[in-house]
């Protein structure tokens, strides 16, 4: 993944924390037109950060079998968690 997406989608998951907070507000509710638009925007970032999310475990998790792989004993398992984050990866 390119740095200036992977940057970007950053940007929008810490939005999404952000919004999280401030929709979590006590007094978010006392202007009904901005806890709309920040409901809105929420609900648009989310999808995004959601698979952003999936895709940043699926790179830890091959990570992790790629360090299995130099272990003798553990080779076979970290080939099969291997090939099946490289899977999700393609997937996602």
């Amino acid at each position: 993944m390119k740095q200036s997406i992977r940057d970007k989608l950053e940007h929008l998951t810490g939005r999404l924390d952000e919004l999280d907070r401030e929709l979590a507000a006590e007094d978010s509710a006392r202007d009904m037109n901005a806890f709309r638009d920040l409901s809105r925007e929420r609900a648009e970032i989310e999808p995004v950060v959601v698979l952003y999310l999936a895709f940043r475990q699926a790179e830890t998790d091959c990570e992790t079998a790629r360090e299995l792989l130099d272990d003798p004993e553990m080779r076979e398992l970290g080939q099969l968690e291997l090939e099946s984050g490289a899977a999700r990866i393609a997937e996602l």
